[in-house]
C-alpha cells in the first residue's frame, strides 16, 4: 500500500519558516539575535563550532500557554498533534485588524482545527525585513474569541505577534487560556490558500514559554 501511494503521488512542500540571521527583524526590546563562532577551521581549530544567542520569540516560533498564564503549560508539555496535521490557510487582506467579520469572509471550513492567516504582512516579506513595522496586521480580541469558539487548536500568522502592537495582552490570553497554540513569524508569501498538512516542531525545552520552530506545509500532487 505504501509503495502504491508513493508511485501515484508526489508532494509539494513549502517551508514557511523565517530564516534566523544576525540582521533579522526582532520585536522591540528583544535581545539581539546572533550566532557566535567559538571555533573556526580557518583559525586552525579542529572543527567549526558556534553558540546561538536568541529570544525564544525570534523568527518563526510557537507560544505556549506559559507565555501569558502563570500556571500554563510550558512548550515541552504542548501536544505535538496540535502542531502537526491538517491545516487551512485562509486569506485576510486589506485590513489591519482581523475580527469575526474578516474571518467569516475568509470561508474557513467548520472542520478546520488548525488555521494559518495570510494577511497583507506577507506582501512585505518578513523574511527579508530588518526594520520592525508597528502597523502590522493582527487579530482583534473579538477575532480571538471567534477562534476559540470554533474549537481551533492552533492559529498562525505572518508577523512576529498575533496581537496589535502596543495593545494589552488580551488576544494572547484569550487564545492561550483556551489552549490554542499560537504560531507566529510565518512566511506565507505565495502560499496557496486551502488545505495543507502542517509539520511544526518546537525544541524540547521544559519550563520554556515558547520556542523557535521549523514549520513546513505539504500537500500531495497526483502523478498522471
Amino acid at each position: 500500500m505504501i509503495k502504491m501511494i508513493n508511485d501515484q503521488f508526489r508532494y509539494q512542500i513549502r517551508d514557511i519558516s523565517v530564516p534566523l540571521r544576525n540582521d533579522m527583524v526582532l520585536w522591540p526590546g528583544s535581545p539581539r539575535f546572533y550566532i557566535q563562532w567559538v571555533k573556526r577551521l580557518e583559525d586552525g581549530q579542529h572543527c567549526n563550532a558556534s553558540v546561538l544567542h536568541c529570544d525564544m520569540h525570534a523568527g518563526t516560533h510557537i507560544d505556549a500557554p506559559l507565555h501569558y498564564l502563570a500556571n500554563g503549560k510550558d512548550i515541552a508539555e504542548c501536544k505535538l498533534n496540535h502542531l502537526c496535521g491538517s491545516v487551512y490557510v485562509a486569506e485576510c487582506k486589506g485590513k489591519r485588524l482581523i475580527g469575526p467579520e474578516e474571518l467569516k469572509e475568509s470561508n474557513i471550513p467548520k472542520s478546520c482545527h488548525r488555521l494559518l492567516l495570510r494577511t497583507d504582512n506577507s506582501k512585505d516579506l518578513l523574511a527579508n525585513q530588518n526594520l520592525f513595522d508597528q502597523n502590522f496586521c493582527a487579530l482583534s480580541e473579538e477575532g480571538a474569541i471567534w477562534i476559540t469558539e470554533r474549537n481551533i487548536l492552533l492559529v498562525g500568522i505572518d508577523y512576529l505577534s498575533i496581537q496589535p502592537f502596543k495593545q494589552h495582552d488580551l488576544v494572547h490570553s484569550i487564545l492561550l487560556e483556551s489552549q490554542v497554540l499560537i504560531l507566529e513569524g510565518l512566511n506565507l508569501n505565495g502560499v496557496e490558500l486551502g488545505w495543507w498538512e502542517l509539520f511544526c516542531l518546537p525544541l524540547l525545552l521544559p519550563e520554556a514559554e515558547a520556542s523557535p520552530a521549523r514549520a513546513i506545509l505539504r500537500r500531495p500532487i497526483q502523478v498522471l
